[in-house]
């Protein structure tokens, strides 16, 4: 887990040292090995990199089928090891980690926690990264956390990879479908959120 941390620490610190424009180009190259890109989309999500990159490039790279099952694939190393970040490093500084984020630790009432869990996920607010941290040190079991984070998060990526895809491809037929899709899936995610906060208010 330290090796990661450090591998993980010395990209990061070189993407941003570097030109990004040269750096996405580098990782979409025709010629970079797709183990390379699977190690990176493996590690660079889990500390706060962008997931929508790399889903978009493995669309690119791979195609729509194999883009998603990267995807499939790769989600659940994010979950395992945000949890375990989360358990063994966030947890015994808890709110010293809460304070520096700005956000609370989500709260489920325990007869619907399993519902509230999944709007946790699927609704619009902090990025990917933070809502697997914050979710993994809401208390949930483990399987809970993950097969609810799986499921919302499939239904979230997909789309993306096909929008990759399909632009990468100029179907503008298929790229305005995804399209679609995402813009219906974030207008009912922020209404239920509207509702919710109006309910608590």
């Amino acid at each position: 887990m330290i090796l990661v941390t450090l591998i993980a620490m010395a990209v990061l610190m070189l993407f941003m040292k570097d030109d990004p424009e040269k750096w996405m180009s580098f990782l979409v190259n025709k010629d970079t090995h797709w183990v390379l890109f699977l190690g990176l989309m493996a590690i660079l999500p889990v500390f706060g990199f962008p997931i929508s990159v790399f889903l978009i490039l493995s669309a690119v790279k791979f195609g729509f089928a194999l883009g998603v099952l990267t995807v499939i694939i790769i989600i659940p190393l994010h979950l395992a090891g945000s949890w375990l970040m989360a358990k063994i490093f966030l947890s015994p500084h808890l709110k010293d980690f809460m304070a520096s984020t700005g956000y609370q630790l989500p709260q489920f009432p325990n007869d619907r926690r399993l519902v509230f869990a999944s709007l946790f996920v699927l609704i619009p607010g902090p990025p990917y990264f933070l809502k697997n941290y914050l979710l993994a040190l809401s208390g949930i079991k483990f399987r809970y956390y993950f097969s609810i984070n799986w499921t919302m998060e499939l239904a979230i990526c997909i789309p993306i990879v096909g929008l990759g895809r399909s632009a990468a491809d100029m179907n503008f037929g298929l790229a305005g479908l995804f399209t679609a899709i995402i813009a219906v899936g974030y207008f009912v995610s922020f209404q239920i959120k509207k509702r919710i906060t109006s309910t608590e208010t």
